[in-house]
């Protein structure tokens, strides 16, 4: 099973310093400008969750 929380921001920048920078978490992907959202994942790569902000 997989989770996957789901958060929507508008300051993608200071969001991936705090869960990468701070809390040591790692970027798993990313995408740009779909349907006008720029997409990061953020997680852990060897578990069944991740943050999609």
């Amino acid at each position: 099973m997989k989770v996957r929380f789901a958060r929507h921001t508008n300051n993608l920048e200071a969001i991936k310093s705090f869960y990468i920078g701070i809390l040591g978490l790692e970027l798993l992907g990313s995408f740009e400008n779909h349907n006008g959202y720029d997409v990061i994942f953020i997680g852990v790569h060897i578990t069944d969750w991740y943050l999609e902000l």
